[in-house]
Order: structure tokens, then C-alpha cells, then sequence
């Protein structure tokens, strides 16, 4: 996720923290600072780092169970509202998704499980603001996970209670059904947060609702774009007639083609073999930086992804929008059958899942990889 700082790995997952969690230390130090000096702020500032450590437990127990059933997980973020576990789409097997989906919130009845012998219940009358003991801190982060755990549950994406309610669901009905209900559900509680927040009025949990609907929003119409390209193979809307430019060419034969043909964006060859790709943004920007008689070879974007012909859509679909590159050579046996461009899919996608072509969901996002390996899918070449 950008913005974030990584602080160390946990079973080959990077943990970060993103520079605005630093904020809401900030702020909490500050509170506890009005409450009660110097001391009282460096409670309350132990009180959101321990929190936070609960969160990133949660996180984990998610990716654990999501690991063992083949899942890639890439990063656990810390945000402000909490934290964000970067994996790939959440299988559509409602077992696993049910698993994964329990498995953050058990973490926390362990949490709990631990805690209350020390302590016993915590009481909810005439509770502290900031704890400044250590019996106190205790108490704080009894309630703290009491208060995760009941949260979390609510049946609503994109909280975990939503992802439990979707598999539930999907055992009865289509997995595209199931999150159109756990969807709404969401977008039901993210209003109810809102309009209570601003009678309260309580500004943090207009925020969580903001966030609530909008993860609703998202996994509704990722679902829907999934469904529409599922079994449509790469070959559907790949363009086989491929403006193509050789490696030893000038910027000038680009810009001639353009005039000409309207090409905006090539593939370069080799003689017969494919040696990288030249979109339109790089050539034209060099076009203007060194002129039409500056070398192709000097641009040419040798690093890049592509896909086979006969590759569902649907597996490809979040790979292509995690991807810098808006170009994919269609490859097959080592001969180029064709170009995949995110134009096209964008409007294939606005045509097939009724206008949701402008969906890009970030890949850091809570998402989970099916069991199929990564390299099955595209190849990374080098010309």
C-alpha cells in the first residue's frame, strides 16, 4: 500500500504501518497530554500501540488460514480505522471463505481467553479514558476486544460478519447472489453509522461508515465483473492486428503510423522475435524530449506480463489492475498472437457487467488469491 512503512515480515508477510496511524498516535498522545501531562500521554499512547497489536493478530489469523489453503497474503497495513490484509480475491469455496473469514475474530476470543483469568470481566460504568495502570490496561484491552470481536461480526461487508454471511449464503444460492445480499446488508449498516454519527455526533464513526459502504460497494461490483468475464478467454478481445515497429527503427516511423493508421501503441520486434513494448505515453514523451530521430531502442519497455489466449478473463482480471502496465502481449509458444490492452477489457467489462468498467481496486486492498499458482496464469518476460 503506498504510503506505508514496513516494519518486518510475519511468515513471509510484510507488515507496515501507514504514515497516517502516526496521526492518530499524534492525537491520542495529545488527548492523554489534556487529561493528565506527560505521564498520562505515554499510557495512552501504550494503549493504541497494544491495541493495534490486537489488530495485527486479527490480521494474522485471517492470513494463516488463508496460507494454508493456498492463498497468496503479500501484506498486513495498518491503518487508522485498523488494518488491511493484502491478499488476493477470497476463494469462492464458501468452507474456505467461511474459515478465513472466523478465523480474525477467534484470535481476539484467544486474546480474551488469556485476559480475563488475569483480570475477570471488565466493568462498562465510570470506565477511564486513559488507563494509567496496568490493572487498568488490562481492563482497556479486555474491552477492546470484546468490542473487535462484536464489530467485526456484524453481517455486513466488508466486515467479517459479511464475508461469514456471503459463504453461508453461497451454500444456498450463486456466490454472485450471496454478495449482492451481504453487500446491501453493508451499505445498510454503513448509513445507519453515519446518521448516528452525526446526531451523536460522533465524526469517527461517520468515517467507518463512510468505509464500510464503500467496501461494500467495491466487493459487489469486483464480483459482478468477475462473473461477467468468468470463461471468457483472453482471445475474445485480444487485438490481432498489431502495429509493430522494429527495435533499430526512429521515433519518426511511430509517428508516421499514428498519422497514418492511428497506432498509438506498438509492440517492437526483433527481427521475428518480440523484444518489448512502446505505449503510446513513452514514445510521444520522448518524441518530445529527443525528437522524431531519437532511437526506439532507447524506450523500449522490455520488462512486462503476458497472457495465453485460452486464459479465463475472470483469473486475470486483478492482476491486470495491480499492474503498471497497460499493454499485454497474447503469447503462444513463443509466437505473439495478439495484444490485450486495459482499454479494451475496461470497455469489454462496461459492456458485460453493466458500466462497472471503472473499477480498479487497489492491490492492497483485503483480498485473497483462489488456490491456482500464479504462474499458470501470465508469464513476466524480458523480451
Amino acid at each position: 500500500m503506498r504510503w506505508s512503512i514496513p516494519i518486518g515480515r510475519v511468515l513471509g508477510i510484510r507488515l507496515g504501518i501507514h504514515i497516517t496511524f502516526f496521526l492518530l498516535i499524534a492525537w491520542i498522545g495529545w488527548l492523554g497530554w489534556a487529561v493528565g501531562g506527560a505521564e498520562t500521554s505515554l499510557w495512552a499512547i501504550g494503549m493504541i500501540c497494544l491495541l493495534f497489536v490486537c489488530v495485527i493478530l486479527h490480521e494474522l489469523g485471517h492470513s494463516v488460514v488463508a496460507l494454508r489453503f493456498g492463498v497468496e497474503v503479500h501484506s498486513i497495513t495498518l491503518l487508522p480505522i485498523g488494518g488491511v490484509a493484502g491478499m488476493k480475491s477470497m476463494p469462492e469455496e464458501p468452507r474456505k471463505e467461511l474459515l478465513i473469514a472466523l478465523a480474525g475474530p477467534l484470535v481476539n476470543v484467544l486474546i480474551l481467553a488469556v485476559l480475563i483469568p488475569l483480570k475477570g470481566f471488565p466493568s462498562w460504568i465510570d470506565m477511564p479514558m486513559v488507563p494509567t495502570s496496568m490493572p487498568e490496561m488490562v481492563d482497556t484491552m479486555i474491552r477492546a476486544n470484546m468490542i473487535l470481536v462484536v464489530f467485526n461480526m456484524i453481517p455486513a461487508f466488508p466486515m467479517d460478519g459479511g464475508r461469514v454471511l456471503r459463504a453461508v449464503l453461497a451454500m444456498m444460492f450463486s456466490y454472485t447472489t450471496a454478495t449482492a445480499w451481504a453487500a446491501g446488508a453493508g451499505r445498510l449498516v454503513a448509513v445507519l453509522f453515519v446518521v448516528i454519527g452525526i446526531y451523536a455526533p460522533q465524526p469517527f464513526l461517520v468515517l467507518i461508515g463512510v468505509f464500510v459502504f464503500l467496501g461494500a460497494e467495491g466487493e459487489a461490483r469486483m464480483v459482478r465483473v468477475k462473473a461477467a468475464l468468468k470463461n471468457v478467454p483472453v482471445s475474445v478481445i485480444m487485438r490481432r492486428d498489431v502495429p509493430y515497429v522494429n527495435r533499430h527503427d526512429l521515433l519518426r516511423t511511430c509517428l508516421e503510423a499514428y498519422h497514418m493508421r492511428g497506432c498509438v501503441d506498438f509492440v517492437v520486434r526483433d527481427g521475428e522475435r518480440l523484444f518489448g513494448l512502446l505505449p503510446a505515453a513513452v514514445w510521444m514523451e520522448a518524441l518530445k524530449q529527443y525528437g522524431p530521430d531519437e532511437a526506439v531502442d532507447h524506450h523500449v519497455v522490455r520488462r512486462y506480463v503476458s497472457f495465453q489466449p485460452e486464459t479465463p478473463l475472470d483469473l486475470i482480471i486483478e492482476d491486470v489492475w495491480g499492474l503498471k502496465q497497460d499493454l499485454f502481449p497474447v503469447m503462444h509458444e513463443g509466437r505473439l498472437m495478439g495484444l490485450l490492452t486495459v482499454e479494451d477489457l475496461r470497455a469489454f467489462i462496461g459492456k458485460r457487467a453493466g458500466g462497472a468498467s471503472t473499477l480498479r481496486p487497489s492491490p492492497d486492498t483485503e483480498e485473497q488469491a483462489d488456490s491456482e499458482p500464479r504462474r499458470s496464469r501470465f508469464s513476466v518476460d524480458l523480451g
